[in-house]
């Protein structure tokens, strides 16, 4: 699962549209979606791109996934995380 998935951002994209897009599909489902946005490629200048993204990352919520104001939640219980299967996989 996962392939890479880039965003290609043309000169003349809206930038308020395109930002929202880009931020839902990288960070969207926790990023674990195996179509999830790993690589942004800018056509022109990323700067004034960069800023906006950055802000509007600095501003997603990362909670507990069942909170209803949470962007971005837990991707592992509890029960897994004690798991032998989660040792195994972290090793």
């Amino acid at each position: 699962m996962g392939a890479n998935n880039y965003g290609v951002v043309i000169p003349d994209a809206n930038i308020d549209f395109t930002i929202n897009v880009l931020v839902v599909a990288d960070f969207g489902a926790a990023g674990q979606r195996c179509i999830a946005l790993s690589t942004i490629v800018f056509v022109s200048n990323s700067k004034p791109w960069e800023e906006k993204l950055l802000k509007c990352a600095k501003v997603l919520k990362v909670s507990v996934g069942t909170e209803p104001d949470a962007d971005l939640g837990s991707v592992i219980s509890k029960q897994i995380y004690g798991s032998t299967f989660h040792k195994q996989a972290t090793q």
